[in-house]
This record gives structure tokens, C-alpha cells and sequence, in this order.
């Protein structure tokens, strides 16, 4: 099987330069007027746009746990919370409402809903020219794309559950 590692499977850089943290997850003006009326808490405001950044970015949604701190700090500081503030921890319904709200919002369907449709009927069509493990990856990743469906997290078979 080939590594996720050399396929384009998106991931989060470690330590993003300051001009990728204002071109990619500064939130716009209408992005926080939005999460301010899907959400009132200001951490789970925080919570809210760490996944619909983090979801733009990656093309599905990360757990708050691998949202690099640089990343969480800008967004943070977007936001103008006190810098003690954290992003707060969500129950499972919460995080399925975010997920969906998000989801809406950028057009996008649940990998759970076609996903692995997709995916099964891009590394098929692919295989009849080529046969390695990454680029057949590579394939299902340009069609979910293409197709407006979550990627699948890095991890989970099958689909996310929210």
C-alpha cells in the first residue's frame, strides 16, 4: 500500500509562513458574521472556525487536536479573544450540526453520502492506464474534489460519522 505521505493527500504544515496564515486562514468579514449567528460562545466561535478553515484547506474536517497552534493562534487573534482563549471542546451532536452547517455552506456533500461511489469509479477508470498504489490514490482524491464530496479523514474507513 502506498504511504499517505506521497500521494496529494492534503495535511496541515506545522509551521505555515505569516503570509499562508493571512491568505488561507485568516476568516473573511462575512465568515465571522456567519459563525457569529450559527454559534454564541466565543471559544466555540473559535472551535467553529478552526473546522471551517481547517475544512477549506483540507477538504475535510480535522479534529481540533491536530489544528496547529500557529493556526489556532491567528484565528484566534482574528476573532480578537483574549489570548488565553482555547477552542472548546465539542460533543458529538455539536460537531455534527458545525460539520453540516459547514458542509451547506461550502457545497459540499458528506463523504458518507457518495464518497466511496466516487472514489471506487476513479481508481477504476485510472487503473486502466496506471497501477501505482499512490496515483490511483491520487485519482480517487482529484474526482472527490471535482465531485464537491468531503475527502474521507486520514484514518477513517468509510466516512466520517458526523
Amino acid at each position: 500500500m502506498a504511504s499517505i505521505e506521497r500521494t496529494a493527500y492534503p495535511f496541515f504544515k506545522r509551521n505555515p509562513s505569516a503570509s499562508e496564515l493571512a491568505q488561507i486562514y485568516t476568516p473573511t468579514d462575512d465568515e465571522v458574521a456567519w459563525a457569529i449567528r450559527q454559534v454564541r460562545k466565543p471559544t466555540r466561535r473559535l472551535s467553529f472556525l478552526l473546522l471551517l478553515k481547517g475544512f477549506q484547506r483540507l477538504g475535510y474536517f480535522p479534529t481540533l487536536e491536530a489544528v496547529p497552534v500557529t493556526i489556532m493562534r491567528h484565528v484566534r487573534d482574528a476573532l480578537r479573544l483574549s489570548g488565553h482563549a482555547r477552542p472548546a471542546p465539542l460533543e458529538a451532536r455539536t460537531l455534527y450540526r458545525y460539520h453540516a452547517a459547514i458542509r451547506q455552506r461550502m457545497g459540499v456533500a458528506a463523504f458518507r453520502e457518495c464518497g466511496m461511489h466516487a472514489a471506487t469509479r476513479a481508481v477504476g477508470t485510472a487503473a486502466r492506464v496506471m497501477d501505482n498504489p499512490a496515483d490511483l490514490i491520487n485519482a480517487a482524491i482529484e474526482q472527490l474534489i471535482k465531485d464537491k464530496i468531503e475527502l474521507n479523514r486520514p484514518g477513517i474507513l468509510g466516512g466520517s460519522n458526523s
